[in-house]
């Protein structure tokens, strides 16, 4: 797995524990791809599942800090640069999406 695709695996999480949708924009992923890299290197989300609450992917979802800093202590700055980027994502309003404004000739209506 990559690191776009753990980030979007960790969204996922998000989205079903919260029931609703975020948005993960390039900035996301190219902010997130670091850190997440070195997770994956200090040996974090190898165990695959991510449909299991105790998961890596779901630790990191979750939001809940004191468990999450513990869980990832072998990697706390990655961590940390990590929870950056899902903070940002969890905070950000369907209408502060870039994506789902409408494109603007440049004309006044």
């Amino acid at each position: 797995m990559n690191t776009s695709q753990l980030l979007a695996e960790i969204v996922k999480a998000m989205e079903s524990d919260n029931c609703c949708n975020f948005t993960i924009t390039k900035g996301d992923l190219a902010e997130a791809a670091g850190p997440l890299q070195q997770l994956l290197n200090d040996g974090y989300f190898a165990n695959g599942d991510s449909s299991d609450i105790d998961s890596d992917v779901w630790i990191a979802a979750a939001g809940e800090y004191t468990e999450s800093r513990n869980h990832f202590s072998r990697s706390s700055q990655a961590y940390l640069a990590l929870d950056v980027v899902v903070e940002r994502i969890f905070a950000r309003l369907p209408d502060e999406d870039p994506a789902a404004q409408p494109e603007s000739d440049g004309q006044a209506a």
